[in-house]
This record gives C-alpha cells, sequence and structure tokens, in this order.
C-alpha cells in the first residue's frame, strides 16, 4: 500500500468524489485508522452518479460501518444521558467535550447522534473541587472506575464504565 496515494484518494472522497483508479483496501484502511470511515458513507452517497461508482463490496462494507456506528453512538448517547443525570443529581454540571459538545452543540439542546462521527470515548470536565464528588456520583449510578488518575496531575481524573456500555466516561 502506497499511503500517500491512499491519503491522495481518501482526499478525494472527503471531498464527495470517487478517485479514479481507486484503490479501496488502502483508502478503507486509511479510513479506519483514522476513525472516519462512517464519515464516508454519507459523502459518497449523496447522489446516484456517485453511488454507481462505487464497488458494490465498498457500497455494501460502507453502509455496514455507518449503520453499526450510529448503533454505537446511540448507546453511547444513552451512557451520556445516564451520566449526566447523576452528575446533576449531585448538583454538578460538567462541561461536555469533543463528541459530547458535538452531540449537544444544537443550541444547546441533546441531539441524537448521527452515524457519521465515530465516538470513541465520553469526555466530561468538572471542576477540580468537584471531582471527588463527581467520582462518587458516578459510582452511585453503577459506574466503575477503570483508572484513577486522581493523585496524578493528569488531565483525565479518571476513566469509568459499566460492563454493557459501549465505550468508556473520561472525567477530566
Amino acid at each position: 500500500m502506497n499511503r500517500g496515494r491512499a491519503l491522495s484518494q481518501l482526499s478525494v472522497c472527503l471531498r464527495g468524489q470517487v478517485p479514479k483508479n481507486a484503490d479501496w483496501p488502502a483508502i478503507l484502511a486509511l479510513a479506519n485508522e483514522g476513525m472516519i470511515t462512517s464519515e464516508l458513507y454519507p459523502l459518497l452517497m449523496h447522489d446516484a452518479a456517485t453511488q454507481h461508482q462505487l464497488p458494490e463490496e465498498v457500497r455494501i462494507f460502507l453502509a455496514e460501518v455507518h449503520r453499526r456506528n450510529r448503533d454505537r453512538n446511540a448507546s453511547l448517547f444513552a451512557t451520556l444521558k445516564d451520566a449526566l443525570s447523576a452528575l446533576n443529581a449531585a448538583g454538578i454540571e460538567p462541561v461536555l467535550l469533543k463528541g459530547c459538545g458535538m452531540w449537544a452543540a444544537n443550541n444547546g439542546a441533546m441531539g441524537p447522534p448521527s452515524g457519521d462521527r465515530m465516538v470513541s470515548d465520553l469526555d466530561l470536565m468538572v471542576r477540580k473541587s468537584e471531582g471527588r464528588p463527581a467520582l462518587d456520583a458516578l459510582r452511585g449510578a453503577g459506574f466503575s472506575v477503570l483508572e484513577n488518575h486522581e493523585a496524578d496531575d493528569l488531565q483525565v481524573v479518571a476513566v469509568l464504565g459499566r460492563t454493557p456500555d459501549a465505550g468508556t466516561v473520561d472525567l477530566h
């Protein structure tokens, strides 16, 4: 695989176009590595002409990745709502970072996530003085501390999770 060529062809895809002589295994490998595969689906499915330029197996793959990511994001969104409910009940109003912030960017209303953006975890930031009460509130809601960094001088206070959840909560 020529990474330079794959990157160039992936860039064409991100503009909603199908590259000539596309090296789909290399393009998709690079997209998977960058966690942007699900973002290709709406870009390349925007019109029938573009769709017909794609090999059938690429269309099927992109549709499946997009569907699975949408389902995963819906699960993560439910986890986020549980975490926010627990924190809010304790009087803590976290700042939603990265993917969480994008989900809440709809005039402050939490909107259901699309399958376009892959979210690997939920990033919530609390005031330094609220770190311990936030951990206690999340533990009370059934979250287990997977990594505790309170004693460290790190940006992340703790990483929390629950067995059925699709991802973790990173408490900053």
